[in-house]
């Protein structure tokens, strides 16, 4: 197995009432599916990359819904393993100002269980050239956090490009610390943060965030729908989002990273790579799902070549 890109993390079935809809006795939801690393798998099959999802699953109806929601979107789920164990779900609530709230039942869960063993074997069973990961693994579990130290520290994926989307999540209150975090990103090749993200989490202005993560390749910073910058080999360069139309924000951030990593792939310079970040961003803010739409593809097409940076050998 040697996708283009590996995404690596728990999967969970969605529930979710219409938008703006409050949760309440009677209400219409809809079953659907959300996880960071898949959502940034299928969005990089809309933009005709080769792409896988691994993550570990319930022996159960809701395993089978997410198994098939991925399959029918074509990632690449071959190395994805069921367990005797309930399949992650969470479900969406809105709040008094419209904002999205998640709600997580995912203690216990199938995909809470991956460790580092479950890593080490499938960088033996797969030679991607990108894996994507997000902090949220090592958010759930102690296990979860010892599966992202052997995939961003260890690199049992040997010589592939190693992507981070930092992802912090308080709502989970896990094992893992700001500091796990931050060690986790200046490990990896690239990173993708939001500006509000790095405060949050760390207290770190936007301005100081490439000292507090030094370390990565390509340092991807998002402002919200302001803008993004990248700090890497171009040096720093900057793109203004354009108009966008909201209608839930969760999964933009799993978006932009795929549209990114699209460009990087295809061989685009910083400004490209930020451009597509953004447009596929703007796709998912116009959705009321997690990702975009199934039947719209990219401009770029059914099926994108790699031209980008090779992979290169990760010396710390």
């Amino acid at each position: 197995m040697s996708p283009d890109v590996l995404c690596l993390g728990e999967t969970m079935a969605l529930l979710a009432p219409s938008p703006g809809e409050p949760l309440q006795p009677g209400s219409a939801l809809t079953l659907g599916v959300g996880g960071a690393e898949s959502n940034t798998a299928v969005a990089l099959r809309g933009a005709g990359v080769d792409a896988a999802w691994a993550g570990l699953l319930g022996d159960d109806p809701l395993g089978d819904v997410v198994a098939g929601f991925l399959a029918a979107r074509d990632v690449d789920i071959s190395l994805h393993e069921r367990r005797p164990l309930p399949t992650g779900l969470y479900v969406k609530a809105t709040g008094p100002d419209g904002t999205v709230r998640p709600l997580y039942y995912r203690r216990g869960s199938a995909g809470s269980t991956m460790d580092a063993a479950l890593a080490r074997r499938w960088a033996q069973a797969a030679t991607p050239r990108i894996v994507h990961v997000s902090g949220i693994t090592a958010q759930i579990s102690e296990a979860g956090a010892q599966f992202l130290h052997a995939v961003c520290v260890d690199r049992v994926f040997g010589e592939a490009l190693l992507s981070f989307d930092v992802n912090h999540r308080p709502a989970l209150a896990g094992p893992a610390t700001p500091g796990t975090l931050r060690h986790l990103a200046r490990a990896s090749d690239v990173v993708f943060v939001g500006a509000d993200e790095a405060q949050t989490t760390w207290g770190v202005a936007a301005d100081d965030i490439p000292r507090h993560l030094s370390g990565p390749r390509h340092l991807v910073v998002k402002d919200a729908g302001a803008d993004a910058s990248e700090y890497g080999p171009d040096g720093t360069v900057r793109v203004t989002a354009g108009p966008a139309t909201i209608v839930d924000a969760v999964g933009a951030g799993d978006a932009f990273a795929a549209g990114w990593l699209a460009a990087l792939i295809a061989g685009t310079d910083a400004a490209g790579r930020l451009s597509e970040g953004h447009r596929q961003a703007a796709r998912v803010l116009a959705s009321a799902g997690d990702v975009a739409p199934a039947a719209e593809r990219a401009a770029t097409g059914a099926s994108v070549q790699w031209c980008g940076e090779r992979p290169s050998p990760h010396a710390r």
